[in-house]
């Protein structure tokens, strides 16, 4: 998958830095700056090394499912002990969905 780098949210544009390395913060793959409109997403684990290219993917979905709560579901997505597994639960999903099954949603068969 190809990480945009901008995306438009809720009518609002947010800046893609990817790949991005986080220096206060090894164990952090993705943020989401909502005061600044712009998302980060790194491409090297915890020990410095490069991640598959689907972990970055899924990086990728779990800030958009982020924005996506925050605009449009009031921050409601979970509770606080389990927004984050839930929202990595629906990345990590909707990441199989299209890698799956891309072919067969990216046109409409006339008949």
């Amino acid at each position: 998958m190809k990480i945009p780098k901008s995306i438009e949210v809720a009518g609002r544009e947010f800046q893609i830095s990817y790949p991005h390395i986080f220096q206060e913060r090894l164990d952090v793959f993705g943020h989401t700056d909502f005061a600044t409109g712009k998302v980060y997403i790194t491409n090297i684990d915890s020990a410095g090394k490069d991640m598959d290219e689907s972990f970055s993917d899924i990086t990728f979905w779990h800030e958009l499912f982020h924005m996506i709560d925050r605009a449009y579901c009031c921050n409601m997505i979970g509770g606080q002990a389990d927004k984050e597994d839930m929202i990595e639960g629906l990345a990590q999903g909707l990441f199989q969905v299209l890698k799956s099954n891309f072919k067969k949603l990216e046109t409409k068969e006339e008949k």
